[in-house]
């Protein structure tokens, strides 16, 4: 397969050849929150299919999130594996809801941070409609990272690799102290 976008996700590139259309594609940006979350829908095109709305970062958020989201797919004949859902990396406050929406099957993608914000503009203030519209793009030129709930050997030793470096860190850390002479 060639496309002309250079960093594409092979999972949302995926998603875009199996709709046919990418008016068949519905991407809901999110901009992740402590309590409540952003989010607007808008199709593969860029057209915008509901305003900005909140959900709030709870299960019943996510329940509200994914009855809109099935409501939207009804209207305007979208199917469910064609549904993506991305935001921003985020801190431990949203990885139950990141994970809730994967674990129900829905393609999630975790974005850079620093490449939404160049997409946004040059604009000296970030709204949360501001940042939604960088996510947006950033899903419209289809990259970012697969969030999901596999755990597969690459991400297995991954994990374990990066907690193997942190116990050498930590007994550098130890081995290196000067500790006074006991008496």
């Amino acid at each position: 397969m060639k496309s002309i976008f250079p960093r594409s996700c092979p999972a949302i590139e995926n998603i875009y050849q199996q709709a046919g259309s990418p008016r068949k594609v519905l991407l809901i940006p999110i901009d992740y929150a402590k309590r409540v979350h952003t989010a607007l829908a808008c199709d593969g095109e860029g057209r915008q299919l509901r305003a900005p709305f909140d959900v709030h970062n709870n299960p019943a958020g996510v329940g509200f999130l994914l009855d809109l989201v099935q409501g939207l797919g009804r209207k305007h004949h979208i199917r469910r594996e064609h549904i993506i859902f991305g935001g921003e990396d985020c801190g431990a406050f949203c990885f139950n809801f990141t994970h809730a929406l994967a674990a129900r099957g829905y393609c999630t993608i975790g974005l850079n941070a620093h490449d939404a914000k160049i997409e946004r503009g040059k604009l000296p203030a970030s709204t949360d409609k501001l940042d939604l519209t960088g996510i947006a793009a950033l899903l419209l030129k289809r990259q970012g990272r697969v969030i999901g709930t596999d755990h597969g050997a690459a991400s297995i030793l991954r994990r374990l690799t990066r907690y193997r470096d942190s116990v050498v860190r930590a007994h550098s850390a130890s081995a290196r102290r000067i500790t006074p002479e006991w008496k």
